[in-house]
C-alpha cells in the first residue's frame, strides 16, 4: 500500500513538475513573440496585427488605410513622422514590438494659406483651411455648417419633392448620406446662399464681382478652372493642376430634374444672389458663370470680407 502511495505521489510530482516547464515554455514563447501594430494616423480601415519572429527577416504589411485627398507615403514609429521610417513592405529584423503609424501626404498641391487666417471655425465648430489667391483669402474646402451664423438650423430635406417646393433656406447631404460631407461639404439651396447668413462671421457667398477677380487672377473664365480643380477624383482623365490651391473637387449636385448627380464630374459654387453659379466640370478647363433654379443643390465656398 505504501509501495502504491508513493508511486502515486511520484507521479503527480512528475505531472506538476511537467506542467510547470510547460508553463515555463510557454511564457518563454510568449516573451519570444513580436508584434507590430499600425495605425491609420488620420486615415480610415483596418489593419491586421503582425507577428514576427526576432532576428527573422521578415516583410511589412502592404498598406490597406486610406485617407479622403492624401496619398499613402511611408510607416513612422511617431505619429507626427519625427521618429524611425519604414517603407510599404519594408522587410526588417526587429526583436520588440512596435506601433507603426501612416504618413500621409496631401494631394492639394498648389496655393498658400491666407497669412492672417490660415483656418476658419464655423458655427458648428467645423474647421475649414484656407487658401490666398492674388488679393483674396477664400475657403479651400466646401461649406458644411447646419446652421446660419445666427444659430438657426438649416432644415436638411431628403424628399426630393420637399426639396423642390421649399421656399426657405435648406441643405442636403449628397445621396442623403452625411458621411460625403466631411469631404465634399454640403449640399445647399438658393435661398440658403442669399440668406446673407450663411458663412461664418467676417466671411459671405461669393458675388459677381468676387468671382470676376479670382477668373481674372487665374486667366480668365476659359482657363481658371484647370488651376482651380483637385489633381484626383474628378472622372475620365479630367484632374486639373489645383495650381491655385482653391481645391475643388466633383462633390456633384442636386437637380431639379434628376435629383444627386454629376458626382466625380462637375462642382458647381453658389453665387450670392441665389440665381448663379460657377461651375467646374471634368470635361472643361473653363469656370463659367450660368444661370439656375433658386431650388438646386449646390456646393458653397465662402470669401473673407
Amino acid at each position: 500500500m505504501k509501495k502504491i502511495h508513493l508511486t502515486i505521489t511520484l507521479l503527480l510530482v512528475c505531472m506538476l513538475f511537467l506542467a510547470g516547464c510547460k508553463k515555463e515554455k510557454e511564457k518563454e514563447q510568449e516573451k519570444a513573440k513580436i508584434i507590430v501594430t499600425y495605425k491609420p494616423n488620420g486615415g480610415k480601415g483596418s489593419m491586421p496585427i503582425q507577428q514576427f519572429v526576432a532576428n527573422t527577416p521578415q516583410a511589412l504589411l502592404p498598406n490597406v488605410f486610406e485617407r479622403f485627398g492624401y496619398f499613402f507615403t511611408e510607416w513612422n514609429t511617431a505619429a507626427d513622422g519625427t521618429a524611425k521610417q519604414f517603407s510599404e513592405q519594408e522587410i526588417i529584423e526587429i526583436t520588440s514590438s512596435m506601433t507603426l503609424h501612416a504618413q500621409w501626404e496631401s494631394y492639394y498641391d498648389g496655393g498658400k494659406p491666407c497669412p492672417d487666417t490660415p483656418t476658419l471655425v464655423d458655427i458648428d465648430g467645423n474647421i475649414y483651411n484656407t487658401v490666398q489667391i492674388g488679393s483674396q483669402c477664400w475657403m479651400r474646402e466646401n461649406l458644411r455648417t447646419t446652421k446660419l451664423k445666427n444659430g438657426e438650423t438649416i432644415p436638411v430635406i431628403p424628399s426630393f419633392y420637399d426639396w423642390t417646393f421649399a421656399e426657405i433656406p435648406a441643405m442636403c447631404y449628397y445621396d442623403n448620406n452625411k458621411e460625403f460631407a466631411q469631404n465634399y461639404g454640403a449640399l445647399y439651396n438658393g435661398y440658403a446662399a442669399m440668406s446673407g447668413k450663411l458663412c461664418p462671421e467676417g466671411w459671405h457667398v461669393p458675388e459677381y464681382l468676387d468671382w470676376g477677380a479670382i477668373t481674372g487672377y487665374l486667366g480668365w473664365f476659359y482657363l481658371a478652372g484647370r488651376e482651380m480643380k483637385t489633381v484626383f477624383g474628378w472622372a475620365e482623365g479630367g484632374n486639373g493642376s489645383n495650381e491655385s490651391g482653391f481645391s475643388g473637387f466633383p462633390a456633384g449636385i442636386r437637380s431639379v430634374y434628376d435629383d444627386y448627380c454629376e458626382l466625380g464630374k462637375k462642382a458647381i459654387f453658389w453665387g450670392s444672389n441665389g440665381k448663379e453659379f460657377r461651375m467646374l466640370s471634368y470635361d472643361e478647363d473653363s469656370f463659367m458663370p450660368s444661370g439656375t433654379p433658386v431650388m438646386s443643390g449646390y456646393s458653397v465656398r465662402c470669401i473673407k470680407d
